[in-house]
């Protein structure tokens, strides 16, 4: 964002301008909320604010909107303590009316206040030892000057009005410390995950330094009337692009701003400014760099069921510390800081990718590890992750069409039945689970007691485990009936409020009988 030039009519009187500076110089935006802060500064930025008049004790600061209407608003001050009303019943308004003249105010004062501590009036003001007050009635700084000029009875010449600057800044009139040439303010800018911070300091003529801002800084009284406007010109410049202050340090935390301000806008504070930088700030300049995240599967164990994904991002070629990911996936938005690496964006379907990865922990069983079968949809078959050897090999044998062996099934199943239990089979040996969604009366039932039967008569199954069947009370007799017309050697028992029969194989139970038991 450049500068902005706005069109608002100034009126003030030259005799209250050291006050108003007193005024701008405290910390006025506390007692403002922050939606009434960032409307405000809309306001201000959007010229809403077309007329500001400077009294002693209060302030009128008048808008026109978009729609037509014009609101106003009243700032009243008693010492250095304000309260405000205004034209609208919306308080949020009037509050952001408030905000937005207090801009406009402290970019006025800004305008005027000249190098040496002294504010230049308009040319068209007559100038002289024996000027009195006038009552000022200009356009935007930026267009020529106009001026109207009215007698004011409190009389307040050119001397009278340094004397009253000085004694603002707590500078001796004697002439020896307004001829001293100003501190150099210094300002150091960091880069931190949550944004890009600077910190203010002053230095001294002995090569030390003291802080700018917050506590054991160097006091205002002490300050000359150049230094003093070197410290509002600081300010006005970090609102406008965007920093914020707190705990000693401005902030920019919109992230999106960054590059734009150190390539467009940092330059200019060169004119005023001592600027440091630590090297990672460089970083911040190239903008937004996309991290590649390069995944890759591997079994836990060599005969493991499971599998984990080592991620391994990366900017530019150059890995970074994967305890990284979490922080740049977490949270609203992907574009992060990571102070080594500049600005640094996870793309959001990558983001979504490993959301989805770390939510199939939650599938596993143990030590947060991923249940294998989820491989296939978790890696798109392998296009997504880069699998292990083992892996690769585990899912070859299982997308490949041939059968792993004969298997020596009922000969009464039809040919389509026999597909099924055979695929089915096939899942169970790598680890999945399988589901048959023929349609009703195709046999899903006669399928899945050939499947149990399968596992019943293969060497080596422990014979001990027990198959369980969960289905609605109504169907039972058919598992049963089926059962002992095509198995008779299953031995088969239905849960009971008394229990099963310890020596069963196949169990069936009612959805109501397995939540009592």
């Amino acid at each position: 964002m450049g500068d902005i030039t706005h069109s608002a009519k100034r009126v003030y009187r030259n005799s209250e301008l050291e006050l108003w500076l007193r005024r701008i110089m405290q910390d006025w935006e506390k007692p403002f909320r922050i939606e009434e802060l960032e409307y405000g500064r809309i306001l201000y930025k959007t010229s809403a604010i077309r007329t500001i008049e400077l009294n002693r004790d209060e302030a009128i600061i008048c808008a026109r909107m978009d729609d037509g209407a014009e609101p106003y608003c009243v700032i009243d001050f008693d010492g250095d303590k304000f309260v405000y009303r205004g034209s609208d019943d919306c308080s949020l308004l009037t509050a952001s009316l408030s905000v937005a003249g207090m801009y406009e105010i402290e970019e006025l004062l800004g305008d005027i206040l000249g190098a040496d501590g002294v504010f230049e009036l308009p040319d068209s003001v007559a100038k002289s030892s024996g000027d009195i007050d006038k009552l000022q009635a200009v356009t935007s700084p930026c267009d020529n000057v106009t001026a109207e000029h009215a007698n004011d009875n409190t009389a307040l010449d050119a001397g009278k009005s340094r004397v009253a600057r000085n004694a603002l800044v707590g500078v001796s009139n004697s002439g020896g410390s307004e001829n001293l040439a100003p501190r150099e303010l210094a300002l150091t800018f960091t880069s931190r995950r949550k944004g890009l911070t600077f910190s203010a300091e002053w230095v001294l003529a002995n090569g030390k330094t003291r802080k700018a801002f917050g506590d054991s800084c160097l006091p205002v009284e002490s300050l000359t009337a150049r230094e003093c406007e070197n410290l509002i010109r600081l300010a006005s410049l970090a609102r406008k692009s965007g920093f914020k202050y707190e705990s000693e340090l401005y902030t920019l935390l919109d992230i999106s701003k960054i590059q734009t301000f150190l390539t467009l806008m940092l330059p200019k504070w060169r004119e005023h400014f001592t600027i440091h930088k630590d090297r990672n700030v460089e970083l911040l300049k190239a903008g937004e760099r996309r991290v590649e995240l390069m995944p890759k599967a591997k079994s836990v164990r060599g005969d493991s069921a499971d599998f984990d994904v080592q991620w391994t991002p990366s900017v530019g070629g150059i890995e970074i510390d994967p305890t990284e990911l979490s922080k740049l996936v977490g949270g609203v938005g992907s574009l992060r800081i990571i102070p080594q690496y500049g600005i640094v964006r996870v793309s959001n379907a990558d983001t979504s990718f490993v959301r989805e990865v770390e939510r199939g922990r939650e599938f596993g069983f143990k030590d947060g590890k991923i249940p294998r079968y989820m491989l296939l949809t978790l890696s798109d078959f392998g296009e997504r992750i880069n699998l292990s050897a083992d892996l690769k090999k585990w899912m070859k044998s299982l997308t490949g069409q041939k059968c792993d062996a004969v298997l020596d099934l009922p000969p009464f199943l039809r040919k389509y039945q026999t597909r099924g239990v055979e695929w089915a089979i096939k899942l169970f040996n790598h680890d999945c689970n399988a589901m048959i969604a023929d349609e009703m009366g195709l046999g899903k039932t006669l399928q899945t007691l050939s499947i149990i039967d399968f596992y019943l008569r293969k060497s080596g199954f422990d014979k001990n485990k027990k198959f369980l069947v969960v289905c609605p009370a109504s169907v039972i007799p058919v598992w049963i009936s089926e059962s002992q017309k095509f198995f008779p050697l299953i031995k088969t028992d239905v849960l009971k409020s008394d229990g099963i029969d310890d020596s069963a194989q196949l169990i069936i139970s009612s959805y109501t009988q397995l939540r009592r038991n």
